[in-house]
């Protein structure tokens, strides 16, 4: 097929009013008053509406939920006015059925000679999906954050001392009688202050097969010595054990 028969052929099958009624995206065109002059059959099949229903007798705040009303009239129009434009506002429609569901909405406001709006052409693209994968993100990371403070709490009330390194070997918490054992103000403990406080004869050696065991990925088991806040050495049996994601890279140590 040739060029000219191709261009023969779309101009045929696809016209222009075709191309905005049937496009993936809303498209509205609406007085400043928000009178809704114009539609695309996409929004009104979202919206569940047929154009005799809307054209010329809803106004575009009329599908928009409270608070997007409220943050049209208070925020959108001012800033059209100022600026003649706006692109990826997050707002609320609800179809005919009263269910919600959530579009970025971009606007151009058209002039007159004399500067005044007289129309505003308005884009509106389907975030449901994006709206809910972000709740589905807060709600795990919410769940995540309960899951760490059950396993704080746990942690607490063990009699033994607790803590998670990084990947790396830094420590990034110590439980409850980790910080009363060596006096730690505000649980902050990093490896260095840990180190300092084994036996001389017991530190070398330990940072020896805890570095290997951080090269290797390995469980450590150690015995030493640790100094508390009375200045007093007590032998303690060193246990750390790696923690791996899905891709078997570590995340995290826990020690005890």
């Amino acid at each position: 097929m040739t060029r000219e028969n191709a261009k023969e052929l779309l101009t045929h099958v696809i016209d222009p009013e075709t191309l905005y009624h049937q496009a993936p995206c809303g498209y509205v065109t609406f007085t400043p008053d928000g009178t809704i002059i114009n539609i695309n059959h996409t929004l009104l099949n979202w919206l569940s509406y047929t154009a005799d229903e809307v054209l010329y007798e809803r106004k575009f705040g009329d599908f928009l939920s409270k608070g997007g009303q409220i943050h049209y009239e208070m925020f959108f129009r001012p800033m059209l006015n100022v600026s003649g434009s706006v692109k990826e506002l997050s707002y609320e429609l609800k179809t005919k059925q009263g269910v919600v569901f959530h579009v970025l909405f971009g606007a151009v406001a058209i002039r007159d000679q004399n500067g005044q709006i007289v129309a505003v052409n308005a884009i509106l693209t389907d975030n449901t999906d994006r709206k809910h994968y972000e709740q589905e993100l807060l709600v795990a990371r919410n769940q995540a954050d309960k899951e760490r403070r059950n396993l704080q709490f746990l942690a607490d009330l063990t009699p033994d001392l607790i803590w998670t390194t990084t990947s790396e070997g830094e420590i990034d918490y110590i439980n409850a009688r980790f910080a009363d054992y060596f006096q730690v103000p505000e649980r902050k403990f990093t490896q260095e202050q840990f180190v300092a406080r084994i036996h001389p004869e017991d530190r070398n050696g330990f940072i020896t097969a805890w570095a290997e065991k951080l090269k290797r990925g390995e469980k450590l088991s150690y015995d030493l010595r640790l100094e508390n806040h009375r200045g007093e050495y007590c032998w303690h049996l060193i246990k750390s054990v790696p923690h791996y994601n899905d891709q078997q890279q570590i995340l995290k140590w826990f020690g005890s």
